[in-house]
């Protein structure tokens, strides 16, 4: 393609990018699991028998200090990825 040669860039190495597709998915699941358990605190009705994820009257905490929300988890978690997946396994894979 005339775009590739104007611009330098060469053909796409497809078995690179779907190696580094799957390993950031991996660690960014792990990732996000990980902070999800630690940092986010969960909560259970008994009477209801539903998780939740905010405090409440009634409550029982089972897992998880009260410091992150799961939408910061979700964004510390694709931050995080992103930076390793650009910066680490990026390099190490091309």
């Amino acid at each position: 393609c005339l775009m590739d040669v104007c611009s330098g860039v060469g053909p796409i190495r497809w078995a690179e990018t779907v190696l580094l597709g799957a390993v950031c998915g991996f660690v960014g699941s792990l990732l996000d699991s990980l902070l999800g358990a630690t940092v986010q605190a969960t909560y259970y009705d008994e009477n209801k028998k539903l998780v939740h994820c905010s405090h409440e009257e009634g409550l029982k905490h089972i897992s998880g200090r009260n410091m992150l929300t799961n939408v910061q988890v979700n964004v510390v978690s694709v931050a995080a990825t992103t930076y390793l997946g650009g910066f680490v396994f990026g390099p190490m894979i091309f």
